[in-house]
């Protein structure tokens, strides 16, 4: 009689398992699913606004190039907690973060040039060679032969243009 009643129990807990794993399965694809739509909504809008920094840029409109790139820096942020990675160095390429920095030193801003740069953060050496021109331009020597220094560091057959005589 006990054998009745354990096999009727177990008859009746395999479909509810059956239903509960699968109801659980459904779940895992709808949110997995949503979560991959949210992502390419977020990229999608990142890449619109690195477009705005570029034509912005072309139009030499620097205070508004930087005001879309700190956005594009936030988008790109929200995208890292979302579960996938831009690296700083990436973001400041594709957002043209040295451009900007040039664009304000084309206009003798170079206070507002020197704010955009982060040579400690990015190694880059192109990077790093067109932030030391930025520097010396500005003259701030010590930052520009830093900045050459690091540059140096990766690749020790550079030839980078100055615009002054050490």
């Amino acid at each position: 009689m006990h054998e009745k009643i354990i096999k009727e129990s177990s008859s009746r807990l395999l479909p509810f398992i059956g239903i509960a794993s699968l109801v659980i399965f459904i779940a895992i694809m709808i949110y997995g699913e949503l979560d991959r739509k949210n992502i390419r909504k977020a990229q999608e809008l990142y890449e619109l606004e690195i477009e705005k920094i570029k034509t912005l840029l072309a139009n030499g409109e620097c205070e508004q190039a930087q005001s879309e790139y700190l956005n594009a820096q936030e988008t790109r942020e929200e995208i890292n907690k979302m579960g996938r990675y831009y690296s700083l160095e990436t973001h400041t390429k594709q957002a043209r973060a040295i451009e900007i920095a040039e664009c304000y030193a084309n206009e003798n801003a170079f206070k507002e040039a020197f704010e955009i740069l982060d040579i400690h953060a990015i190694h880059d050496p192109d990077y790093l060679i067109r932030a030391s021109i930025i520097y010396e331009n500005g003259g701030n020597t010590s930052m520009a032969d830093e900045a050459r220094s690091m540059a140096d560091k990766y690749d020790t057959s550079l030839n980078y243009p100055t615009n002054k005589k050490r």
